[in-house]
């Protein structure tokens, strides 16, 4: 559930985390957890919530660097390449990135995202336009937001 704190209006995101805290279960390794999230991601100064908020952004993960390392992980094909290999893979990747460049210097039509990332991009989008036409933001509202988050890609 904490994931999805990133979709939330950055104003509703200490709103959020507290209703999560509130319907958690006590539990020692979830305190842990809470814990190191509420250090990591809530209270930092270098990595503040406005850098990892993804409201109505379109990225098929919450970051763009770790889509383009599962990426690189799958052309590996292996957990720890030689150095050889991930040097030319990395080549390889440096290249599309130069000609993708290209295409986007020329205005050339860009790769077509998966349906299955635009569905889930609607699904999204829906949830969240109700949520911020609601009358009220009141800890009910954003439960029930949160759950929907947390529910939608479940399917995919």
């Amino acid at each position: 559930m904490c994931a999805v704190l990133a979709h939330l209006p950055i104003e509703d995101i200490v709103d959020g985390w507290l209703c999560i805290m509130e319907d958690s279960p006590e539990n020692e390794k979830l305190q842990r957890f809470y814990d190191h999230f509420l250090n990591q991601w809530m209270e930092n100064s270098v990595i503040t919530i406005d850098m990892w908020n993804c409201l109505k952004k379109l990225h098929s993960t919450n970051n763009a660097v770790e889509g383009w390392y599962n990426k690189l992980y799958r052309l590996m094909n292996k957990p720890h390449p030689k150095i050889k290999s991930l040097v030319k893979r990395l080549k390889e990747e440096a290249e599309f990135n130069s000609f993708l460049k290209k295409r986007h210097v020329l205005k050339l039509e860009k790769k077509p995202r998966l349906k299955k990332y635009n569905n889930l991009n609607k699904r999204i989008n829906k949830i969240l336009d109700d949520y911020c036409k609601a009358p009220s933001r009141d800890s009910e509202t954003i439960r029930k937001c949160l759950k929907a988050l947390a529910f939608v890609g479940k399917f995919e």
